[in-house]
């Protein structure tokens, strides 16, 4: 559960980071908090699957709106 927070936490901060125009850090919050959740995953709690696919999806939605920039 404490993996699972902490995840949350981290994806708030990318929410934050993404709201203020920081993208890069944003990615990087991003793929911390889908770290931990796969991890967790990893050690047997398999509830953790519909938070990795929303994380990713937060992560492709960000390298495409910095591809669609560049």
């Amino acid at each position: 559960r404490l993996t699972q927070d902490i995840a949350k936490y981290v994806e708030s901060k990318g929410d934050q980071y993404k709201t203020g125009g920081d993208n890069v850090e944003a990615k990087n919050c991003y793929s911390w908090s889908k770290k931990l959740l796969v991890r967790g995953k990893m050690l047997g709690d398999y509830s953790l699957e519909r938070l990795i696919v929303n994380i990713t999806k937060k992560i492709e939605n960000l390298q495409s709106s910095t591809e669609c920039r560049d």
